[in-house]
């Protein structure tokens, strides 16, 4: 873990202006949501000594971060669901954006000082340019699909032909779309180490090209970290729920990243169909009593931890 900081900065973002907390001078600023402002604000601190904490929030955070990281500070993005939490947690009912600005400085100081297993402070590296191009264009590309399914249902639904014939339009549109994504998605990652992990993984008998792109840009650290931390950030690892002599339904709910959930749920669809190992897992959870979908997500699991140790070593072992 990083070491080194005594004072801790919490900044809330928003689309045009970003309140700043700062435990070194206890002070509140309020300033644009633009380069020059955000760097005059925070030139003169102890930069060397300081974490500016953030949220994310889908995009206006680029600004402050890209600004704050060439002049020197340390950078944690903080999740938003923790820093929730422990506002809660403070017994905080206030909401503006000082309050908040102060929480994010508490929650990094917090944090800090007391890291546990599931909550500790990581400094943010910038990604390569091509991994976060091709991010927000897979992300695009997801919300257009779910607005596709949505118009797809809509012309199955009964009675209105007018709605059934609008929907029919869009639904075409976004097909056309979609299929154009996937050709700008294939430029921007060609000749870079994402095409060449998207490459190994679609050998997987179950992965896609499409599932083989969003693994290797929704979740990078595949190959980089152990079985148990990848299953995690993917909201796979089951959490227990037990209290005195209740032993309660382990559940993965409510955890990791849901794009690769929902994305893992549909390649395991298809793997337990066409991929000997993964179907022979499944059948076996099943005649072990278990529901089909607590069946699903161990076999979601146990691809991924696969998929994880494929990408590490570089090829395919099983």
């Amino acid at each position: 873990m990083t070491s080194g900081f005594s004072y801790f900065t919490g900044i809330d973002i928003s689309k045009d202006k970003v309140d700043i907390f700062s435990t070194e001078k206890s002070s509140y600023v309020t300033v644009k949501n633009s380069k020059k402002q955000i760097r005059e604000a925070l030139y003169h601190f102890d930069r060397e000594h300081t974490l500016i904490v953030v949220e994310n929030t889908g995009g206006y955070e680029n600004v402050c971060v890209d600004t704050l990281k060439k002049i020197g500070y340390k950078i944690h993005r903080a999740n938003n669901n923790k820093v929730k939490h422990f506002i809660q947690y403070q017994g905080i009912k206030a909401k503006t954006d000082k309050v908040d600005a102060k929480a994010l400085a508490d929650y990094g100081q917090f944090t800090y000082y007391n890291p546990s297993k599931g909550n500790k402070i990581n400094i943010y590296e910038k990604p390569a340019e091509a991994q976060e191009k091709a991010r927000q264009l897979l992300f695009f590309s997801d919300n257009l699909k779910r607005i596709r399914a949505a118009m797809k249902n809509r012309i199955q639904s009964p009675n209105c032909n007018a709605v059934k014939n609008i929907a029919k339009n869009i639904a075409d549109y976004l097909d056309e779309q979609l299929d154009e994504l996937d050709k700008i998605i294939d430029q921007e990652v060609e000749g870079t180490e994402i095409s060449d992990k998207c490459e190994l993984l679609a050998q997987y008998n179950g992965v896609g090209k499409t599932t083989a792109k969003e693994l290797a840009v929704f979740l990078p650290e595949l190959g980089k970290i152990n079985h148990r931390a990848i299953a995690s950030l993917a909201g796979l690892a089951p959490h227990p729920k037990d209290s005195g002599k209740i032993k309660g339904h382990r559940s993965t709910k409510g955890h990791g990243r849901p794009i690769i959930r929902r994305m893992m749920f549909m390649a395991a669809l298809s793997a337990v169909r066409y991929n000997k190992n993964l179907s022979d897992f499944y059948q076996k959870k099943l005649k072990e009593g278990k529901p089909k979908m607590i069946a699903i997500t161990a076999c979601m699991r146990k691809m991924l931890v696969q998929l994880n140790a494929i990408t590490k070593k570089g090829a395919i072992n099983f």
